[in-house]
């Protein structure tokens, strides 16, 4: 099992990218495609939230072509990123701020 891990930054949060191409060799020999594992986590700021994750970490199961397809780890959490950034912008804004606005009841 070979697991990729790549460190990226996206709009100033420095996130790292987990990649396991063939999480499933099972799921390869009964389906006829390999299924990937990505975990995206936020590094300096554990927990902070990101567009597809409330708490800073997000695992995800798909099938690896379709990573592939699209240049691979890096490029698809990137544009994963930004897809769900700019398609859910209010609640994605929102749960940004509610974290780094200080609370006086924390």
């Amino acid at each position: 099992m070979t697991i990729e891990t790549h460190e990226i930054e996206w709009r100033g949060l420095r996130i790292e990218v987990r990649f396991n191409p063939n999480w499933s060799r099972a799921h390869e020999e009964i389906y006829g495609y390999a299924l990937a594992h990505l975990e995206l986590r936020t590094i300096e700021l554990r927990g902070f939230p990101l567009p597809v994750t409330e708490t800073g970490y997000r695992s995800q199961f798909t099938p690896a072509h379709l990573i592939e397809r699209e240049g691979g780890p890096v490029s698809f959490a990137l544009g994963w990123l930004e897809a769900e950034a700019f398609y859910r912008p209010r609640e994605w804004d929102e749960r940004r701020m509610k974290v780094a606005q200080l609370s006086l009841f924390d």
